[in-house]
């Protein structure tokens, strides 16, 4: 499979992308720094690959090279998915802190209807996030 690379070729490589369990791989170009007659390492703190398949050495390593093809680059894919994840953790923040400051009303008047009114104000705000990140999102991935 990757018995001719040499120092500088172009591979493959499925990086993470993602929060938490809802990581998605996407295939990005990387170069080789070193090889041997039957290993060969990737740019940066890559593990070692064999030149036969591409397994990883050492550890059980689950992410394999593939050989560089233009229709497999998906970096381009990738940062939409950063920059959608990016603006979903923003989203979350601001929601954060608003239901914070809404349980602070809440806590400093200890009324029934101020935890009604707090309540009502997370849940609109939730909703109205929810469909502006997906609004974008959907801006991203045109």
């Amino acid at each position: 499979m990757f018995s001719n690379i040499k120092v500088g070729d172009t591979v493959l490589y499925p990086f993470s992308h993602g929060l938490g369990r809802s990581e998605t791989r996407f295939y990005t170009p990387v170069e080789v720094s070193m090889t041997t007659t039957t290993l060969f390492t990737l740019v940066g703190n890559s593990p070692r690959f064999k030149k036969v398949d591409g397994g990883c050495m050492g550890s059980p390593h689950h992410k394999t090279p593939i050989p560089y093809e233009e229709g497999l680059d998906e970096s381009a894919a990738a940062k939409a998915y950063d920059a959608a994840l990016e603006v979903k953790r923003n989203l979350c923040n601001m929601l954060e802190t608003i239901s914070t400051r809404a349980s602070r009303v809440v806590v400093s008047r200890n009324g029934a209807n101020h935890r009604r009114i707090a309540k009502a104000l997370r849940l609109a705000v939730a909703l109205r996030l929810a469909v502006d990140m997906n609004y974008i999102i959907e801006e991203i991935n045109k």
